[in-house]
């Protein structure tokens, strides 16, 4: 615990709210909470100073002609895969609500949450936070992970951590999925996985006008979803991954993860992965074909032919 020494990060956690305004006193024991993945996370709020000096006969800069520029609150939350963690956060990743489990990226932006994060002696309350990149990743012996690349407008003075975390609200014990819970098909056909990462990235970018907090995020260009895919190099592989779809035809990626918990699972699904060629390094141990390939929209495809679907079943049976 923190002490006149300094603090630890073993303390650290998040807490998530939706709420129409974000600030501390809207967290209790009904918000879901989070531990954290991977050793902490990087998200801070910060503002830079604008110097407006020019040429003033000195070598030096003056305080007095500094002033207070943006704010902007930035980082990486890195967290588990759990069933409860992608209730929360995939409409904030696709902006669209869950519908049966099923959501998909939508042209509207993604709805503002806000984070209240223990930072051992403190805690800090981020406010109206959007996520403009997530990264989806596994490999083989490791749980599933996930990391929200985050923008948003200001935090709240920071509080005294001492008793005032939310009463009763713990962190998440939903069990994660692991890599063992995956198996990946190649337009139905199984095939073997060492490891995958998908990257969706929504083009989002904070807006400013008259003020030193953002407006909120605006696309500054097409969203991006690549997935990367290293899989036993053998003649199957080659002919049906590496040289399986020359464009415009497209191969479908569907990755499931079953839960030990019956009844629940995780689904991705790239209906239209286009990955170019490339043959496999020779190293001094075994050939692994690594691809990366580029997730695009197919017509009459399902979900209204969207690059990426995610299928998150969270009730047991």
């Amino acid at each position: 615990m923190a002490d006149a020494c300094g603090s630890s990060s073993l303390f650290a956690r998040i807490a998530y709210s939706n709420a129409a305004t974000g600030e501390f006193a809207a967290f209790s024991s009904a918000n879901p909470a989070f531990p954290l993945a991977d050793g902490g996370t990087s998200l801070s709020w910060n503002q830079a100073h604008v110097n407006a000096i020019g040429l003033n006969g000195r070598t030096a800069q003056s305080t007095e002609l500094t002033r207070p520029g943006l704010e902007l609150v930035d980082g990486d939350i890195p967290l588990l895969l759990t069933p409860v963690m992608l209730d929360t956060f995939l409409p904030h990743i696709t902006g669209r609500a869950l519908s049966a489990g099923v959501t998909y990226p939508a042209e509207a932006e993604p709805g503002k949450f806000h984070i209240l994060l223990h930072r051992d002696s403190s805690l800090y309350t981020y406010i109206d936070l959007y996520i403009v990149r997530a990264e989806i990743s596994g490999t083989a012996g490791e749980p599933l992970r996930a990391s929200f690349s985050i923008v948003g407008k200001t935090r709240e003075k920071a509080h005294n951590a001492g008793s005032n975390w939310p009463v009763g609200l713990e962190t998440s014990k939903s069990v994660p999925y692991m890599f063992s819970d995956l198996n990946m098909t190649v337009d139905g056909d199984a095939f073997p996985l060492r490891s995958f990462r998908l990257v969706y990235d929504s083009g989002l970018a904070p807006v400013y006008f008259d003020d030193v907090v953002m407006c909120g995020v605006k696309r500054q260009g097409m969203t991006n979803t690549t997935l990367q895919l290293v899989l036993p190099h053998t003649a199957t592989s080659y002919a049906d991954v590496l040289h399986g779809a020359t464009p415009p035809s497209a191969l479908n990626i569907v990755l499931t993860a079953t839960h030990p918990t019956a009844g629940m699972s995780f689904i991705m699904r790239a209906q239209g992965w286009q990955a170019p060629p490339k043959d496999p390094n020779v190293p001094g141990g075994e050939i692994l074909l690594d691809l990366t390939g580029t997730c695009r929209t197919v017509d009459s495809g399902a979900s209204g032919g969207a690059e990426i679907i995610f299928t998150n079943d969270s009730t047991p049976t």
